[in-house]
């Protein structure tokens, strides 16, 4: 359900985790008194942080940059900021009708930020979305809602009543592992393979924090994150148009490469070549 919204909370945390460690840095700088070659009023140099790019993460990481005391320029080429965030009317004959470029769904954006940065007092609002629909070129379609378990039996049962009933299973396999990975969205990654005795430390602290994972969820995580979507949802569903659909909606979360060497996805739903 996300597209550019994945990527977003991914940036926006390792900036807020990095800004950490950039104002640090900025401070002891300047408390030694170091000094800087000046290259004009504007030049690269009077800056701490040059950010390329003002779309959502590059705002973001520059908001967390500044707040630490680094002095944060932001260059964006187009006549406007946010990137895939902003609305757009893309149709010069239809000025009224207006659409978002990309990020259409926040779900990952974590309300550390909404909260660090006070995005709400500068307007930020979440509509709520509306059902996935798919429509199928040999007719048909089927929606599939995020809160409504029973519509979706009856919507998924029209195509197969075995992946019906799958998809409690699917969807609480899915929350499981979530609840796994969604505080790692808030951490900075470990320098594995260092020796040096700061990173031995953050290792040995992840590792910890994991201690009560057993083999099977390890082992559902690794399929998560490497196996393609198509084979994935293969071993949990049989109908083409059901596995179509949830391979939309994963395909959008950016949970792999979409269909296996010797497949694609068209329409929604996975042909052979």
């Amino acid at each position: 359900m996300a597209t550019k919204a994945t990527t977003a909370a991914k940036a926006a945390n390792a900036a807020k985790a990095a800004a950490g460690k950039a104002g640090q840095a900025v401070r002891a700088a300047r408390a030694t008194g170091a000094t800087r070659a000046k290259a004009g009023a504007s030049g690269p140099t009077d800056y701490d942080a040059i950010i390329v790019g003002g779309g959502h993460n590059g705002l973001v990481a520059a908001a967390y940059l500044a707040r630490s005391g680094a002095r944060t320029l932001v260059l964006e080429s187009r006549n406007k900021t946010g990137g895939a965030a902003t609305t757009e009317a893309p149709w010069p004959d239809a000025p009224d009708f207006k659409v978002t470029r990309l990020s259409y769904v926040m779900s990952l954006l974590p309300p550390t930020i909404i909260n660090d940065l006070q995005l709400e007092r500068h307007g930020y609002k979440i509509f709520p979305m509306g059902p996935y629909y798919q429509a199928f070129p040999e007719g048909g379609s089927i929606k599939l809602y995020a809160d409504d378990a029973k519509r979706n039996h009856e919507e998924v049962s029209r195509w197969s009543k075995k992946d019906a009933d799958a998809m409690p299973r699917w969807d609480a396999w899915l929350a499981g592992l979530a609840d796994v990975l969604g505080p790692l969205l808030l951490q900075v990654p470990p320098n594995l393979g260092s020796r040096k005795p700061r990173d031995l430390e953050q290792t040995l602290r992840l590792a910890w924090r994991q201690r009560g994972l057993d083999v099977r969820t390890i082992a559902d995580v690794t399929r998560l994150m490497t196996m393609s979507i198509a084979d994935l949802l293969d071993d949990w569903f049989e109908s083409p148009q059901v596995k179509g659909a949830l391979g939309g909606q994963r395909r959008d979360r950016h949970l792999g490469r979409p269909v296996r060497a010797g497949h694609r996805l068209r329409d929604g739903a996975p042909l052979d070549r």
